[in-house]
């Protein structure tokens, strides 16, 4: 994972030559970038799987996450990110994960390899949406409710913007329209005589 930032920077780069290349073609100049680019994908892969093979996966991961930090404990050491048992929330480290790391990864790499890629990134997205709504369960209603609400006054706000927005703009036709189209004006002296 140290080198994931530079791998990511990578593959971007190999993307914005494709296009500007014009072509199809994926060029990883050296074996080892291939090679490289190739593994770290594979490693990052659990979140792009079936969501129950995924949770297998996850478990085995954390497990091995959480004997390293009750060996820290053990030697009194600090406990590292992620290895606290009593300290991860599983959800809502796996929306992150994917957020932030597995995703970006894997749109660069669809980029090369479109349209190929598009069910790896429903998948990863499908798996992003169960984890978050297994994350919203786990809340206190209380909790949920203001979040539900909060999303609800959101979408009020952005509506009363929009239409606000939709007002102006119907006010500038309007004013344009006026412009360009000339009134009609009645000759009142015509109608006294």
């Amino acid at each position: 994972m140290s080198k994931h930032m530079s791998l990511l920077a990578d593959l971007k780069t190999m993307v914005e030559a494709k296009k500007v290349a014009g072509n199809n073609v994926i060029v990883l100049d050296k074996y080892n970038d291939k090679i490289q680019s190739m593994i770290h994908l594979a490693d990052l892969s659990n979140p792009t799987k079936p969501i129950e093979l995924y949770r297998q996966w996850n478990m085995r991961i954390l497990e091995e996450y959480w004997r390293q930090g009750d060996k820290e404990k053990e030697l009194g050491l600090e406990v590292s990110p992620m290895c606290d048992r009593g300290n991860v929330t599983i959800e809502k480290s796996q929306v992150g994960f994917i957020d932030y790391i597995v995703h970006p990864l894997y749109e660069t790499w669809a980029d090369l390899v479109y349209p190929d890629a598009q069910n790896i990134l429903d998948q990863l997205e499908e798996n992003r949406e169960w984890y978050q709504s297994q994350y919203f369960q786990l809340l206190p209603w209380y909790l949920r409710n203001v979040m539900t609400l909060y999303s609800a006054l959101r979408i009020s706000f952005c509506l009363i913007a929009n239409m606000n927005t939709f007002r102006m703009a119907l006010i500038l036709v309007s004013k344009k329209m006026k412009a360009a189209i000339p009134s009609p004006r009645i000759d009142l002296t015509l109608m006294q005589q």
